[in-house]
């Protein structure tokens, strides 16, 4: 192991609240819900009920409603004091689209393991919630005694937790997983509550970068410690050799830290195990994570064809094993910025320099290239390529992106986006030499001007001009050729123009945009697109988020 760098940064951390809900706190109150469930299986909605007594509840009186589904319980039902009770649409199942399957083991077995058998096994009922808006509502004897509603989906995969049973306030869920079934509520204030936030983990260029962010959910000062980084022995959470320690200052409640560290690992990926001081909330202290190494990624793009000229099923992405070793594709996903889908649901052995085609349609992609031999895939989902500007992305089975390529114009003629084959070459993008390009093949690629007259650069993508020194701007670059006339502006979805820069015959290589309107107004969180035109070299369009 090789320590490069560490940088800290410190800097507010705040919470918003999704929803108000609960008509009346009881004995008994709906506690969290999943109506955004992770992915696309509906078979992932569950919610929660809490026992707010230090007695034990006859459930007989109880009933739920969901819409037009109404669940009832056993006769004899009794939760014990301050016990959690899940009601998921679908416990076990045997492809994982299930509550065991996603916060259990994936064994298709309830009750195998610890950490399911430490709560109440969940009931499996009939109901259906529904993203857009909708409620759940409990009545005890025929009276409304408890309830959440909510007016819109949220965050995937992020459940909405009361913020305690004697609240009315219900907000999204900070926890790492996303949610908290079975045990108390991450949004639940306690005493002394330092938590491992985020960790992210990339590769560049054969080196590992680590990123952590803690925040005091507390409400109590936290004092002065260090966050440990180990190797992991065991996914069950043994510590291996210590690795490294981070400084973490004094952190007042609500306040945030971020921390980081470059190192170099040999192999293709590394466990790693990161760990806070025990305080009031263990379940947030500790995080076990798979880091990419010095020989990731194992797969990158290669070409793609985002403007078939046979149509939309036309489309196909090239990726290529990058190794001199076979390579596995099981877990591997493709997909855009906003989500990646499987590519394949079993495992698929790529051999060393194989070049592997996805395609939307394999009917489609053999009808344009008849003489094709190679491996050709179609994943049963499919994430369409835009024909103005788009994001492709490769990501591995622990989640991890192996590779992307962000394109703001298209080809014509059946012409493709091509990877540079030289080692000096091998992060530059052009045009296909010929039509159709060459899927299954070396790429011959078309550089530079000779591919297109104008490139229009945004660095970051996504930024939050939010005023705490990180990423509150973005870097627009423009390399074209030079000439007399030329725009560049700024448009909201709505398609208003919201900021003018430099026109007519002076040209700037480099701007600055800050997140505000000409007139100097911050404008609000959302997708922006930026558009430039040089004569005599086209228009490109290119999108940027402001987020917060």
């Amino acid at each position: 192991m090789v320590k490069i760098r560490r940088c800290p940064k410190l800097f507010a951390f705040v919470i918003g609240v999704v929803c108000i809900a609960s008509t009346v706190i009881a004995e008994v109150v709906v506690n969290e819900a999943m109506i955004n469930e992770p992915g696309r299986a509906t078979n992932l909605e569950w919610f929660e009920l809490y026992v707010n007594s230090d007695q034990a509840v006859l459930m007989d009186g109880y009933q739920v409603i969901v819409d037009d589904a109404t669940i009832t319980f056993a006769p004899g039902c009794f939760l014990g004091p301050h016990e959690f009770l899940v009601i998921c649409r679908k416990l076990v199942s045997t492809d994982g689209a299930s509550f065991e399957g996603h916060w259990g083991d994936n064994s298709g077995v309830w009750g195998d393991t610890p950490s399911e058998t430490a709560i109440l096994t969940p009931i499996e009922a009939t109901f259906s919630l529904v993203n857009k808006g909708g409620s759940i509502q409990l009545f005890h004897d025929g009276h409304l005694v408890s309830d959440v509603t909510w007016t819109e989906p949220g965050v995937d995969g992020v459940s909405l937790e009361r913020v305690s049973a004697h609240s009315n306030s219900v907000e999204p869920s900070v926890d790492w997983e996303g949610s908290t079934p079975g045990v108390v509520n991450s949004v639940t204030p306690v005493g002394s509550d330092l938590a491992l936030e985020d960790v992210s983990a990339t590769n560049d260029d054969g080196t590992t970068i680590l990123s952590f962010t803690l925040v005091n959910r507390g409400l109590e000062m936290f004092d002065e410690t260090v966050l440990s980084l180990y190797y992991a022995a065991d996914p069950s959470g043994t510590p291996g050799p210590w690795l490294d320690q981070f400084e973490i200052p004094s952190l007042s409640p609500g306040e945030s830290f971020e921390t980081n560290g470059e190192y170099v690992f040999d192999n293709m990926y590394v466990d790693l195990m990161a760990v806070l001081p025990a305080d009031d909330r263990l379940r947030n202290n500790t995080r076990i994570f798979t880091a990419p190494a010095s020989e990731f990624p194992p797969f990158r793009l290669s070409e793609l064809m985002p403007k078939p000229a046979a149509g939309a099923l036309g489309e196909w992405i090239e990726i290529i094993n990058r190794l001199d070793v076979p390579y596995d594709l099981a877990g591997w996903c493709i997909g855009d910025y906003k989500e990646v889908e499987l590519i394949t649901a079993t495992g698929i052995m790529v051999a060393p320099g194989q070049r592997v085609v996805l395609t939307r349609s394999a009917a489609a992609f053999t009808e344009r290239y008849p003489v094709f031999d190679g491996l050709l895939i179609e994943p049963t989902s499919w994430s369409p390529l835009n024909d103005d500007f788009d994001t492709v992305r490769l990501v591995d089975g622990f989640s991890l992106e192996a590779d992307r390529f962000a394109y703001d114009a298209v080809f014509d003629d059946d012409h493709t986006w091509c990877r540079g084959e030289e080692y000096a070459r091998r992060n530059d993008w052009g045009r296909s030499g010929e039509s159709g390009g060459s899927p299954g093949q070396a790429n011959s690629v078309v550089f530079g001007d000779d591919a297109r007259g104008l490139v229009l650069t945004v660095t970051p993508e996504v930024f939050s001009p939010d005023g705490d020194g990180h990423e509150d701007s973005v870097v627009i670059t423009l390399d074209g050729p030079d000439t007399d006339q030329f725009e560049l502006r700024i448009y909201d979805r709505q398609g208003r123009v919201v900021r003018h820069f430099d026109q007519g015959s002076f040209r700037r290589e480099t701007y600055v945009w800050d997140g505000c309107s000409d007139g100097g107004k911050r404008l609000p969180i959302g997708i922006y697109i930026l558009y430039c035109e040089i004569e005599g070299a086209g228009a490109v369009k290119k999108p940027i988020v402001i987020a917060r």
